[in-house]
């Protein structure tokens, strides 16, 4: 009976670490995608400084693009 035991003793914590490994791999990916909005917002905020200060130092009229 032991080993039977055992076995599922086994199985049940082999289930507990594919769930956590599972549950990781989730919130991994969920941080990927946080990392990279974040990361466009950077780039965006960089995009709008550099027109703001072409503008401000006269390199720009109002209404030109970049």
């Amino acid at each position: 009976m032991d080993d039977a035991r055992n076995l599922q003793d086994a199985a049940a914590r082999n289930r507990e670490i594919a769930d956590h490994v599972r549950r990781m791999r989730e919130h991994l990916a969920q941080e990927r995608e946080e990392i990279e909005r974040v990361r466009h917002s950077i780039a965006d905020t960089r995009e709008h400084i550099e027109v703001t200060q072409r503008f401000l130092s006269g390199g720009m009229e109002i209404g030109e693009d970049s």
